[in-house]
């Protein structure tokens, strides 16, 4: 029932998520546009970079998860950027007669490098043990990388001069102007609001990423609460607690379980247990069928035995021949194997509890029924001296995999902002201006981390995949800040450029921030305030940039 569940939920939750993102982005492009031939181009990179992505991931992986769809509707994020950028600087350029030419000559290369700074990033998860987290690395960088291509080269052919309509350009340049000679009054207020956060965050330390993985559940609290109250009330298993037997092949496997059946046997005497699930009471061990056999009576001692005791009885022995006979063909019947059963009913069950591990040896389940006095520390005390059975607490063992993933993920990802850090070192080939690019995303990540902390949220892997977009999305606004600030003077497609962007990356974003499936909430909760602070902060940082009109700078040298 929770699957399905699971499944109908995101798959609703997808398709409102496509339908309402994509009526509010049209909105959004429509109204700055001002074109609806402009608004058809804008998503044609999108477009792109969703249906690369996912052949990408179905191509390495296989399959596709349905976490990594999801997050092909976050995508949008960034790859509509590229677009929005080319649209209204190559207007800009081609009003000043230059056109697309001028627009790939200035500004495509700050767009090739927030490009390859996000690859950077997203290649670290790549490499993670997670499988959700591996395909998400593979499907970001698929996507960013063609829709980036799709702006490059299939752009400038459909729209030379850019979006021919001014819409709403013009105020959205007004209002970047007001933010760059106002923010950066500001600079040292932010900065120390930036400290305090960053002290709050180490503060609070691991406290903070205290997530677990049933976070992730699209499942609604109060139904897993129901069926707790159910299982309960039944007496069945919760899965909470597996014993697990192993052996070096199959028959070590089935007598390591009759073994440690016979101990949980006395527990069920005892009420401890209401009763177990064992793969040998459909497949018994070839050692036990034997005994059993060898306990059955030849067919003259049961004559003699029947003739006992049916005298003075209705019934008489007579009539118990194929009884009899029965019992002789089960004397010398061969013992049942594992394979005896696969075409039948009992396959399915079999194979539910037992199989064949990747290292080598089999293992089974022992799948027990609690009852009202079942404590986990009596019954290890009962299986132990049993060294081929384990107890297997799965909350337990699930919880201490998620952290692991958790400390990967976190190696991973500084892994990939150091890469980011060397990447725009040897591009920018200056310290200064590196620290101008990489403080404000480090700001913006401080902040959007002390707000969390602030509104107490448990923070898991998909929020550090949020920390991730954030300098994806920010490195792109920090660039462009670097380049007008080497002109020292912020045209006003550039500066309309960068508010368009920023505005439909938080407003998608921010759709998924309100999504019922925990999954993508957690990454949308994260991204929204984080790429509007990595504009904010860009502008409050950056120093002589004054606002003013006319054609795009000259690229800077």
């Amino acid at each position: 029932m929770f699957s399905v569940m699971s499944r109908e939920k995101i798959k609703t939750e997808a398709i409102h998520l496509a339908v309402v993102g994509g009526i509010v982005m049209s909105v959004l492009l429509l109204l700055a546009f001002a074109s609806p031939r402009a608004l058809v181009i804008a998503f044609l990179p999108v477009a792109t970079g969703v249906v690369v992505g996912t052949a990408s991931v179905s191509l390495v992986f296989g399959s596709v998860h349905g976490l990594t769809l999801g997050f092909g509707s976050t995508l949008i994020g960034e790859t509509v950027d590229y677009a929005i950028y080319y649209l209204i600087q190559a207007r800009g350029a081609a009003v000043a007669g230059t056109g697309w030419q001028r627009w790939r000559e200035v500004h495509w290369p700050t767009v090739r490098l927030g490009l390859l700074t996000s690859v950077c990033g997203f290649a670290a998860l790549v490499f993670s043990g997670f499988p959700g987290l591996a395909q998400l690395g593979v499907f970001s960088i698929a996507g960013l990388v063609s829709a980036a291509l799709a702006t490059r080269y299939v752009l400038p052919v459909l729209a030379p001069d850019g979006a021919t309509g001014m819409g709403m350009r013009r105020h959205m340049a007004r209002l970047a102007g007001l933010l760059v000679r106002g923010l950066p009054r500001l600079r040292w207020p932010l900065a120390a609001l930036g400290v305090a956060a960053l002290a709050l965050v180490l503060w609070q330390g691991g406290h903070l990423w205290r997530a677990d993985l049933s976070a992730m559940s699209p499942v609604p609290r109060s139904a897993q609460q129901l069926d707790e109250m159910l299982r309960k009330d039944i007496g069945a298993s919760d899965g909470g607690v597996l014993v697990v037997a192993f052996g070096d092949d199959e028959q070590a496997a089935l007598r390591h379980t009759e073994a440690a059946a016979a101990r949980l046997d006395a527990l069920v005497d005892k009420g401890e247990l209401s009763g177990y699930e064992a793969v040998t009471r459909v497949l018994p061990s070839v050692a036990a069928q034997t005994a059993r056999q060898a306990s059955l009576p030849d067919a003259d001692t049961l004559r003699a035995n029947l003739a006992e005791a049916t005298k003075g009885l209705p019934l008489p022995a007579s009539r118990l021949g194929p009884f009899v006979a029965d019992v002789e063909a089960a004397r010398k019947q061969a013992p049942v194997q594992r394979a005896d059963l696969m075409g039948g009913p009992l396959g399915s069950v079999v194979n539910t509890l037992m199989y064949e591990r990747p290292g080598g040896g089999w293992s089974t389940l022992v799948v027990l029924h609690p009852g009202p006095g079942f404590e986990q520390a009596r019954l290890e005390e009962a299986l132990a001296g049993l060294p081929e059975v384990q107890v297997v607490d799965v909350g337990r063992e699930l919880g201490g995999l998620y952290q692991r993933y958790l400390h990967e993920a976190f190696v991973q990802v500084l892994l990939g902002a150091l890469a980011v850090v060397v990447l725009l070192g040897v591009y920018l080939r200056s310290w200064r201006r590196l620290l101008a690019v990489c403080q404000p995303l480090l700001f913006a990540v401080v902040l959007t981390l002390g707000g969390m902390a602030l509104a107490q949220a448990a923070l898991g892997i998909l929020h550090l995949v949020g920390l991730l977009l954030i300098v994806a999305v920010g490195s792109n606004y920090a660039l462009f800040f670097d380049q007008l600030r080497t002109t020292g003077r912020a045209d006003e497609d550039t500066l309309a450029s960068l508010m368009l962007a920023n505005l439909t990356t938080v407003v998608s974003f921010g759709l998924i921030a309100i999504s019922d499936i925990p999954a993508l909430s957690s990454i949308g909760r994260v991204v929204a305030p984080g790429a509007l602070l990595a504009l904010l902060l860009s502008a409050a940082f950056a120093r002589n940039v004054a606002p003013g009109k006319g054609p795009s700078p000259q690229r800077p040298r």
